[in-house]
């Protein structure tokens, strides 16, 4: 009977509201970052002909498209700010597509969802979109989500400015959000850049509560559940990742029929999240792009630290490829292998500070260790039998 209470029970949770992509009613914590975005694209709306784009920046999981879309949300519910024009908001992420006629086709999609796009150039499209917006007194504010600044997409982006320019009135907004900041854009002025910061692990843990209570399921979760989910996610601020946990951690629960999270539900979907177009991605590497990033999450678990140097992933793929008889490739190539696994979102470079000597590379992982390593054993175990599996 307690059981079937709890089935019951359970059918009235809003369980979007502990979904990763769900905007809730307020950002706890992120006051200071709304108001500067107000501010921005306030002045947008206003006055379009002084746009230039903003840049947003900061890890996964701290708010950055939250911020962006709560700010849109504010501004939407303000007359006296749009008067007699409409402002449209559109969310992209850096999925597909990935070109400058992908990315025109979809926001004219959005706007008008019947016309075609099918053979018109990438001018024809700028064009059409952008005299539809002055004629319409619009204002068009793009949200380019999650998109890693490799040379392609800065060529991207450059040729997407160019376009807009060649409008009257400048009429979109184009609001990057990503990891890091970088040089070589044009139309982004560097002090219209707002560097979002990780939450603290007492942050995680007053958002995680909100988020339980919002959901209605404040009850239902063990303390020991809770806080491993804060502890894992404050180690990163990554709020993110602690509702993908919890997600995760309510699904199993309900799949084993039980009326409660509990920890060790947590605990197992932490060591099996791995994402599924993170597990195709790797599943493509080359054996040696594979041997090295291997290297890398097993020396970060070992030393259970957050980076590590290139020097130091260097000299662990050099070591691994020795015990399997392969032949290290020459720093040079792996170079070119880091710079693959960063364009494809599996690792993260940047250039060191404080402690260290020159401009060293340091290189993260932004997604779970455990099994990012199990994936990538598996892998290394199948390889043809002439090497000497010693992983």
């Amino acid at each position: 009977m307690l059981l079937k209470q709890g089935l019951i029970y359970r059918s009235i949770f809003n369980l979007h509201r502990i979904s990763r992509d769900y905007l809730p009613p307020t950002l706890p914590f992120r006051d200071l970052e709304i108001r500067w975005l107000g501010d921005e694209l306030g002045a947008f709306i206003k006055s379009p002909d002084k746009n230039t784009g903003i840049m947003v920046v900061g890890d996964p999981g701290v708010g950055k498209s939250s911020a962006v879309e709560m700010t849109v949300r504010v501004l939407a519910s303000s007359p006296t700010l749009n008067g007699d024009r409409s402002t449209c908001f559109v969310h992209i992420t850096d999925t597909v597509p990935r070109t400058v006629h992908g990315f025109l086709s979809e926001i004219l999609n959005y706007l008008a969802p019947f016309k075609t796009t099918v053979g018109v150039s990438d001018n024809e499209l700028a064009s059409v979109l952008g005299e539809s917006l002055v004629e319409g007194n619009l204002r068009l504010i793009v949200l380019l989500d999650q998109l890693r600044l490799t040379q392609g997409t800065t060529s991207l982006l450059n040729r997407l400015i160019e376009l807009n320019d060649g409008v009257r009135s400048k009429p979109i907004c184009l609001v990057v959000s990503t990891r890091a900041a970088t040089a070589g854009l044009q139309g982004f002025d560097v002090t219209r850049t707002l560097e979002v910061k990780p939450y603290s692990k007492t942050q995680v843990d007053e958002i995680l509560t909100y988020r339980l209570r919002l959901a209605g399921i404040e009850d239902v979760v063990d303390d020991q559940a809770k806080e491993h989910i804060v502890s894992q996610a404050g180690l990163r601020g990554d709020m993110g990742y602690a509702m993908e946990l919890l997600a995760g951690s309510f699904t199993l629960s309900s799949q084993l029929k039980d009326t409660r999270i509990r920890l060790e539900h947590v605990t197992q979907v932490e060591a099996s999240y791995l994402d599924v177009s993170m597990a195709m991605a790797v599943r493509r590497l080359d054996i040696h792009e594979k041997l090295l990033l291997y290297s890398i999450c097993t020396l970060l678990s070992a030393k259970e630290q957050t980076r590590l140097s290139m020097g130091e992933a260097e000299s662990a793929y050099s070591d691994l490829c020795l015990r399997l008889n392969l032949k290290p490739r020459m720093h040079t190539q792996l170079w070119c292998y880091v710079q693959k696994l960063y364009d494809l979102g599996i690792i993260d470079t940047f250039v060191g500070g404080r402690g260290q000597r020159g401009r060293t590379t340091n290189i993260s992982v932004p997604h779970s260790l455990n099994p990012l390593i199990s994936e990538l054993r598996r892998q290394i175990k199948n390889m043809p039998r002439r090497y000497e599996h010693r992983v």
